[in-house]
């Protein structure tokens, strides 16, 4: 069993017998962005994980643990990822709408990030 998820969603790529822009295609995510995940060793984002499992035909479960589902659907873990899924979204349709840049939001990050650092020390 593969311990990283990448390399689950590889895995089943290969074993569904399609190719990584048919997938790139049902998913809705650019080939290159998926080339970046396999290269780096990168996790999707969140709002990719039920479009990839369905696509795939595994549990989001699966898909993030690499355990397979025993038939008991985690509500909490399923809520929370609703709830991120939701949260990820309605924030990134703010900034689409008001004409944000995604560099200047990680920028901002990263300006959040040196805060709570410096916070700590």
């Amino acid at each position: 069993m593969e311990k990283i998820m990448i390399n689950r969603i590889v895995k089943l790529i290969k074993e569904k017998g399609v190719n990584e822009k048919t997938f790139c295609d049902a998913i809705g995510v650019a080939q290159s962005t998926f080339v970046n995940w396999k290269k780096r060793g990168t996790e999707p984002k969140a709002v990719y994980i039920k479009p990839i499992s369905e696509f795939l035909g595994v549990s989001e479960r699966f898909l993030l643990t690499g355990e397979e589902d025993d038939g008991v659907c985690d509500t909490k873990l399923q809520k929370e990822i609703e709830e991120l899924d939701g949260v990820y979204l309605s924030l990134a349709k703010e900034a689409q709408e008001n004409e944000i840049d995604p560099r200047d939001i990680m920028m901002a990050i990263n300006m959040i990030k040196d805060i709570r650092k410096n916070e700590k020390k």
